[in-house]
């Protein structure tokens, strides 16, 4: 039960990761091509127009409050047409059933949640990974707020995910990235004979056989 093929209705949300990989681009060649302007001659010294340029603009509570607003309609579109994308292409009716339940949590007002891809072809873009409505969460648990995972962050008008959790997905992957395997453990370390001047050579063997080290390397020092 994997996703339906374009001839099947899917594709949705590859068409979609297209459409704001292209946004993205167009946004950063915008970004380039100011960046490359002659700097004009404002009379002031470098130190100064860094202190500006570094300075967060002052907002009334009125206009903190109307950002806020316009940062959470978009996040809420924005997600649902991200699920739908991906219900649509599913064809696992546990996942649609999930999905279905998260778009309609957002459009009863929920607050997505939501992390962002690492390096791929979908780096940069947004992943919407659980829902919190009426201060219920129903998604990932790895992503919960209340396990300090994700914070409502206004000015995005989500939660999104924190310094130093599992923030990123990977570009292929709609899960987040995993530790792969445990670590292994280190092989006993044997002290040869010759770094323990005060043992001598029988004494030696006979404690290195009863240390419990492997079978070979008892084999080596016994029959030397």
């Amino acid at each position: 039960m994997g996703e339906k093929s374009p001839s099947e209705g899917g594709g949705n949300q590859a068409a979609r990761s297209a459409r704001l990989k292209k946004e993205r681009e167009a946004a950063e060649a915008v970004r380039r091509a100011e960046a490359r302007k002659p700097m004009r001659n404002t009379g002031k010294s470098d130190r100064q127009m860094m202190a500006e340029a570094g300075r967060s603009p002052t907002l009334t509570t009125g206009q903190k409050a109307a950002a806020a607003r316009s940062a959470g309609m978009a996040a809420n579109r924005s997600a649902i047409e991200e699920l739908t994308a991906r219900r649509n292409d599913t064809r696992n009716p546990i996942t649609r059933m999930n999905l279905d339940n998260q778009i309609n949590q957002l459009k009863q007002g929920g607050v997505p949640v939501q992390t962002t891809f690492g390096p791929g072809s979908r780096q940069g873009e947004t992943l919407t990974v659980g829902v919190v409505r009426d201060g219920t969460y129903s998604g990932r648990q790895g992503f919960q707020p209340s396990t300090g995972a994700t914070k409502m962050n206004p000015f995005a008008g989500a939660y999104t995910t924190r310094a130093g959790t599992r923030g990123g997905v990977s570009g292929g992957d709609s899960s987040p990235t995993r530790r792969a395997t445990a670590p292994s453990t280190p092989e006993p370390v044997i002290t040869p004979v010759s770094q323990a001047p005060s043992m001598s050579e029988d004494a030696a063997r006979r404690a290195m056989m009863s240390s419990g080290a492997g079978a070979a390397t008892r084999r080596k020092y016994i029959n030397r």
